[in-house]
């Protein structure tokens, strides 16, 4: 009851069906090219993505990446500058305490958004 064309047909659907599964990455391989991404990219274009991160993804990249502590920094600055925030004249120096000043900057930045928010106190009794 099949003819050839139907046989001709399901084979050519199913190599296609293979042809266009997509090949699975694996996870260190992933992480792999982000890094050759971020690594290859201008710094400058680099610190503008990284400023759009919250403190605290910023904080993890301090800890797992060395050798993006030039460029957290860079975005730190970046943004208080934007923001209109001052930073402290007297920061840690030298190459072996960009991490230092990578901290004390992202410090600065949590009181900042801890200092943003506002407290309402509510209770049973107040005072008449």
């Amino acid at each position: 009851p099949r003819g050839a064309a139907f046989d001709t047909m399901s084979s050519s659907a199913s190599s296609c069906r293979q042809q266009s599964r997509p090949r699975r990455i694996t996870r260190a391989a992933s992480r792999a090219a982000a890094a050759a991404l971020l690594s290859d990219s201008p710094g400058e274009v680099v610190a503008h993505i990284l400023k759009q991160c919250e403190p605290r993804d910023l904080g993890a990249l301090a800890c797992t990446a060395q050798w993006l502590h030039p460029l957290l920094e860079l975005a730190l600055r970046l943004r208080a500058g934007e923001n209109g925030h001052a930073l402290p004249k007297k920061l840690p120096l030298g190459d072996d305490s960009c991490h230092r000043r990578v901290q004390v900057l992202l410090s600065l930045e949590r009181r900042r958004a801890q200092l943003g928010r506002r407290t309402i106190a509510a209770g049973m009794s107040h005072p008449p």
